[in-house]
């Protein structure tokens, strides 16, 4: 003879099963605007992002100066991965102009004898900086 109890008992799995779907369902009903959305929002995002990139905010140092400042400075990062070539090394300083080959690059380190003292990770430089200096900055370890 079944009582209530063992109906509940063995209908319990079932009833669960349906209440957390009824509950999922309604869930995405409810967010399905916000859920269609996400793709426009992302796009928005990454424009705005992409303006703050493109226009940085210029900010004097002296506001009162009246001469005219003097060549902007960019600053440079350069990232060295563990284990790469002098030679690749080179030709990414090549490409941000702080030197003119990879081959003054290579030389160089010959001439300060830093060839095994160039530290892996990321490195921040000035576009002024002198090839001894960039040197120095990447015997030092990076961030």
């Amino acid at each position: 003879m079944k009582t209530l109890k063992d109906l509940i008992y063995n209908k319990n799995d079932l009833v669960i099963v349906l209440v957390v779907l009824v509950l999922a369902g309604l869930l995405i009903w409810n967010r399905i605007d916000a859920i269609m959305a996400y793709p426009s929002t992302m796009i928005a995002e990454a424009e705005k992002q992409s303006q703050l990139e493109e226009e940085p905010e210029v900010i004097p140092m002296n506001p009162d100066q009246e001469e005219a400042p003097p060549e902007d400075v960019v600053m440079y990062a350069v990232y060295i991965n563990p284990g790469e070539s002098l030679e690749v090394i080179g030709e990414k300083f090549v490409s941000v102009s702080l030197f003119r080959s990879a081959e003054d690059f290579i030389q160089l380190a010959n001439d300060m004898g830093v060839t095994t003292q160039i530290k892996a990770g990321n490195f921040i430089m000035p576009s002024n900086s002198t090839p001894e200096e960039v040197m120095q900055i990447i015997t030092q370890p990076g961030l």
